[in-house]
């Protein structure tokens, strides 16, 4: 581990609603908005229901196995080998959903406010900042984000408050969209967009003490979801029923049509330089700790090389995606259906290897 001083709750807070919060301005909506339509707004609800009690689980035996990490608590319950092969699973989930959220990044960059220039210059800055960034260490990440946090939280305020006067509520009807069972069925499966608590778990011993961590994770979880859930719902009712699964980018889309008086009429440039902020932390957040479950997995005690190396491969496979719609709209939507699963399943088992050792009685 490369990182010896503790974090706090606020800081680990910030971590939370970067890396899961942030989701309100990618092409999440989008992705959602494909089957729930108007009422996609209530599918992060199922999904935090759907990981709710897998992710309490997986606290439970973190607060049992005081001294452990999620990689920590792997390897001590399913041993070398198996614990490996879980370790790498985790690490791919980690590192594919780098790649994908970094090119629907770029993607939004270049196409919205830099459609002249070229891709990998745009490239090549991301990777210079968040590498920098990702070096310096878990402890300048979190005081960086929870520096930024406020700010950024204070500016998606302000967008919400003057977009009000642009939404129609009505929209909100049909309140199940396509249906209710397939809004509750989608937003199940879509539940992997909280995956990222399940993985910062890797921080569990980084905090000043573990009642921090849990007390952090429930404060942070919530008002992910709650803040997931507002947004979506501001799209819903600024987009129409027909157009909703039509609009790729609606965060930006949004920021066009907005303005403040009759003078600052093209105030999406100023929500943009917010929303750098607030990506350039996110991917930092993603960089770090998919290097740390990777070097947790090959027992390596210092891996800032690798980051370099895990995000100059994020950005090459990333740049191989030749359509920015089949990475969202196919790849994006499979691997939040595809990982699912595993969230829910692998708190079961380590409670099921512990509890077949009869460690949770101690």
């Amino acid at each position: 581990m490369e990182h010896s001083q503790k974090i706090g709750g606020r800081e680990f807070f910030s971590i939370i609603v970067l890396a899961i919060g942030t989701k309100i301005t990618s092409m999440t909506p989008a992705i959602l908005a494909q089957s729930g339509k108007n009422a996609f707004w209530m599918m992060p609800f199922a999904g935090a229901l759907t990981l709710l009690a897998p992710f309490l689980l997986l606290l439970y035996l973190l607060r049992t196995y005081q001294n452990k990490n999620l990689m920590d608590l792997i390897y001590h319950l399913l041993g070398k080998w198996m614990g490996g092969l879980v370790g790498v699973v985790l690490f791919l989930v980690a590192f594919v959903s780098l790649v994908l959220e970094s090119r629907n990044y770029l993607d939004e960059l270049s196409s919205i406010f830099f459609p002249q220039s070229p891709q990998y210059a745009l490239y090549t800055v991301l990777f210079i900042v968040i590498l920098f960034g990702a070096r310096k260490g878990l402890n300048v990440i979190a005081s960086t984000s929870w520096i930024l946090t406020p700010f950024i939280k204070v500016i998606a305020l302000i967008l919400l408050v003057l977009v009000l006067k642009d939404v129609v509520w009505m929209r909100v009807f049909p309140i199940w969209g396509e249906g209710m069972m397939v809004t509750v069925i989608e937003g199940v499966k879509k539940a992997s967009i909280f995956g990222d608590l399940f993985l910062l778990t890797m921080a569990y011993t980084s905090l000043k003490s573990t009642k921090t961590f849990h007390k952090t994770a429930y404060i942070g979880g919530a008002f992910t979801l709650f803040e997931l859930t507002l947004f979506f719902l501001m799209y819903s009712l600024f987009f129409d029923y027909k157009s909703i699964d039509q609009v790729a980018y609606p965060f930006h889309e949004v920021t066009q049509y907005i303005s403040v008086g009759m003078y600052f009429t093209n105030v999406e440039a100023f929500f943009m330089i917010f929303w750098l902020f607030a990506a350039f932390i996110r991917f930092m957040i993603y960089l770090y700790f998919t290097t740390w479950i990777f070097a947790a997995v090959f027992s390596i005690t210092s891996f800032k090389p690798l980051l370099a190396v895990f995000f100059f491969l994020a950005i090459v496979l990333g740049m191989s995606i030749n359509n920015p719609i089949q990475n969202v709209l196919v790849y994006r939507d499979m691997f939040l259906t595809l990982t699912t699963p595993l969230f829910i399943i692998l708190p079961l088992i380590l409670w099921a290897v512990a509890k077949s050792k009869g460690e949770l009685a101690r």
